[in-house]
């Protein structure tokens, strides 16, 4: 490697409010010095992916998360394409990037899309492209949240055609890439309460394969258990934040080796079937 520090990426999956366990992941590489080089991510891993490209810090996305509410994203519509809006989403996600394109974040990033026309997989990462319209579309999950019109095309939730990025993450950086999977087993045992928590889960369970075809595709896996938080549970921010960083603590001597340009021997951990 000529002493030089290989190029690592991240693959930030999807999650919903499980997605605040890569505030975890991102804490624990932080303090190790071991700087991505390039991020990827769906749904709620491209919200967190885009912050941390447009160089907010994981201590300063924690603080945030501490205080967000659904009703702080969203707001009720009269039903049509989906059940809630996402003006304040949209809003929220240009007050935390600085209203950036792709060209002006500090690092690479690309997320995914679901074209609902014409069953298309978008990587959605031109450098003219404003990056909360970009992660909005990324997060639009059917029926719950509307499609985004971006370049022409409508827009849902990245996650129809799997949780967590590996291609996209190693398509745009050409290196080694961890994958954080954050959604959890699919099936909890437990009932959904609500209309969005049903079709997340549904989502959830329907990824399933493509997730692990996804992830045989990383060269280290992280997967925090977060089964026992509901998919919707934004006030669980902090334990969720926890379980982050114990499963990239308990990864950490294969990311070490990872970044040390070696191959670590497998993968770090596997989410649960």
């Amino acid at each position: 490697m000529g002493g030089q520090t290989p190029r690592v990426g991240l693959a930030l999956g999807g999650g919903a409010a499980r997605g605040l366990a890569h505030l975890g992941v991102l804490e624990v590489l932080e303090e190790n010095g071991l700087r991505p080089s390039f991020v990827a991510g769906t749904s709620a891993g491209a919200i967190v992916g885009a912050a941390y490209a447009a160089g907010v810090s994981p201590s300063r996305m924690r603080e945030r998360a501490s205080r967000i509410t659904w009703a702080d994203l969203t707001e009720p519509v009269i039903p049509r394409r989906s059940l809630l809006g996402t003006k304040r989403l949209q809003a929220w996600l240009e007050d935390t990037l600085g209203g950036r394109a792709f060209a002006d974040l500090v690092l690479p990033f690309v997320c995914t899309a679901a074209d609902i026309l014409t069953g298309e997989e978008v990587w959605l990462s031109d450098p003219g492209l404003r990056v909360s319209q970009a992660v909005r579309a990324s997060c639009a999950i059917p029926g719950v949240f509307p499609p985004v019109r971006v370049a022409g095309r409508l827009l849902v939730d990245g996650g129809v055609f799997g949780a967590v990025p590996v291609r996209a993450a190693k398509a745009l950086g050409g290196g080694p890439v961890v994958a954080v999977h954050v959604a959890g087993a699919p099936f909890t045992g437990r009932e959904p309460q609500t209309v969005v928590a049903t079709v997340v889960a549904a989502l959830a369970i329907m990824q399933r394969t493509r997730d692990y075809q996804e992830m045989s595709l990383a060269d280290a896996v992280i997967a925090p258990p977060t089964e026992a938080f509901s998919l919707m549970d934004l006030g669980a921010a902090e334990r969720l934040a926890e379980l982050g960083r114990t499963a990239a603590l308990a990864a950490l001597p294969d990311l070490l080796r990872l970044w040390a340009g070696e191959n670590p021997g497998g993968q770090a951990s596997r989410p649960a079937r």
